[in-house]
């Protein structure tokens, strides 16, 4: 299998972790976003959306980064991160879902304001557009927070694809200065997802969160 990423992006990361977890024997190839790779004609011919993760399994493609991790864990056979039983698989998927529709757009204005525009050179962060962001965050986190203070993890009491999922999406929460400080079960879970032998393996170097 071939699994083709780039390692600074969450969404890659979600897979890279899932895939090292399950002892998948993924290749990694890099995608060169910032060369613009993922518009070329030879990536879109597998993802259509010019976007990273994609998993190439033989003459199965599969793009969208919890989609492959559902399937990484499935051919794995790893029931401990992806249960058999319909209502637990269903209780992971919401909280993926979750993670694509509410966290990640939340996260992004973040993500643009100190980290993208440094690096592209755009100036200093609207202050303006991250006030407007930090009410939509900040329900995110309390949606976290009320799970995390009943609970280990996310779909219960044991670690699964739903923590990887969102603990990805947060991984630059420091960096990009999300509105997180305040929230201690949110906290002591990120500590906890990100010691998973798996994560530290394949998170970015520490420099590029910086």
């Amino acid at each position: 299998m071939r699994l083709y990423v780039h390692r600074l992006s969450p969404n890659g990361l979600k897979a890279i972790i899932t895939a090292e977890h399950c002892g998948s024997p993924v290749e990694l190839i890099d995608v060169d976003l910032g060369g613009g790779e993922q518009q070329s004609a030879a990536y879109r011919a597998i993802n259509p959306n010019g976007r990273v993760p994609t998993l190439v399994d033989g003459s199965f493609v599969l793009w969208e980064s919890n989609a492959i991790m559902q399937y990484l864990a499935e051919k794995a056979g790893e029931r401990s991160i992806w249960p058999e039983d319909a209502r637990s698989r269903a209780d992971i998927a919401r909280w993926q879902f979750w993670d694509v529709a509410h966290l990640g757009p939340a996260g992004k204005p973040f993500q643009w304001e100190y980290l993208i525009k440094a690096m592209l050179g755009l100036g200093e962060p609207d202050q303006d557009a991250l006030a407007a962001a930090e009410a939509p965050f900040r329900a995110c986190a309390e949606v976290l927070e009320a799970t995390l203070a009943k609970q280990p993890y996310l779909a219960g009491e044991r670690l699964t694809l739903a923590d990887i999922s969102v603990a990805a999406t947060l991984i630059y929460a420091e960096a990009a200065c999300m509105p997180l400080a305040h929230y201690a079960a949110v906290r002591n879970w990120r500590q906890k997802v990100s010691a998973i032998p798996a994560w530290l393996v394949a998170r970015p170097p520490a420099r590029a969160a910086a």
